[in-house]
């Protein structure tokens, strides 16, 4: 279970196989969970890393590398939704 520490609320899993892509090939297996509250989001990944140069084993994959793709700008854009929603800020970044 993740818990969204500013709501108080149980994170629900919206989205199954999702890449954690670092980069030449290292990925992480994950489910996302979001915040029914504020949206909020963050990836459940696996223990281990594995090989996927191709990027074609999962559904959707999130650079995590620093590079920039469609899917981290769409969800910086819905983090940055739900915190002007809710009036308040949060500490640290996710996935810039």
């Amino acid at each position: 279970m993740y818990i969204c520490v500013g709501c108080r609320k149980e994170m629900l899993c919206d989205k199954n196989g999702v890449g954690a892509n670092f980069g030449h090939g290292h990925v992480y297996a994950s489910d996302r969970y979001k915040c029914p509250i504020c949206g909020m989001m963050i990836l459940a990944t696996n223990i281990k890393a594995y090989y996927d140069p191709n990027l074609s084993f999962q559904d959707e994959y999130l650079n995590m590398d620093g590079g920039g793709n469609e899917n981290r700008r769409q969800l910086g854009e819905e983090i940055l939704t739900s915190k002007a929603r809710r009036g308040g800020s949060r500490q640290g970044k996710a996935w810039t």
